[in-house]
């Protein structure tokens, strides 16, 4: 039932709902007040810093030998205080990124609350409520992680597809008329 396909699938999924996550909870609010064509610059820029530092890490990694992770690679190309900036730099990466989203989580939940018209608890706990729940979802283990993301990365879509369709009709000058 799990056969390299459905892991294919799965992994493809997974990279695309990680890229797409942390856009969709962050630029709109980080861009809201600087106006659409400076976005649309910072973006460009974004997205040609990250292609050039992928195609420099490429070159790191064909370089090194298989198997080799970030911190190898910058302790072979950078030494050893290279390999500790990276230690360094990669855990504030991933503190930003934890932190991020449980913030992000904090603020989904309070609003899911209020529509629903339950107390919204304090911050504290509907954070540490969020991380229970999806620490708990990352605990159980990858195949339920994967199905779990499968069915977001749907919704996802389907919601895509809802606002294309409705954002057509109420774009469309001649909807009006």
């Amino acid at each position: 039932m799990f056969n390299n396909s459905n892991k294919t699938l799965g992994s493809i999924l997974l990279y695309t709902g990680t890229a797409i996550g942390g856009g969709m909870l962050a630029l709109p609010i980080a861009t809201a007040s600087v106006g659409y064509g400076v976005t649309t610059l910072i973006l460009f820029l974004s997205w040609f810093i990250s292609t050039y530092s992928a195609l420099i890490l490429l070159e790191v990694n064909m370089a090194c030998k298989v198997g080799s992770n970030y911190i190898t690679m910058a302790k072979e190309t950078l030494g050893t205080l290279g390999k500790v900036i990276t230690w360094f730099a990669y855990l504030f990466l991933l503190y930003a990124l934890t932190a991020a989203y449980m913030t992000g989580g904090n603020s989904l939940l309070r609003t899911g609350l209020q529509l629903l018209h339950l107390p919204t608890l304090d911050n504290l706990t509907r954070t540490l409520l969020f991380t229970l729940v999806l620490g708990g979802i990352i605990f159980i283990g990858t195949k339920l992680v994967d199905y779990c993301n499968r069915s977001l990365m749907f919704l996802k879509f389907i919601a895509f597809i809802f606002i294309l369709f409705f954002s057509h009709h109420t774009l469309n000058p001649l909807y009006y008329y």
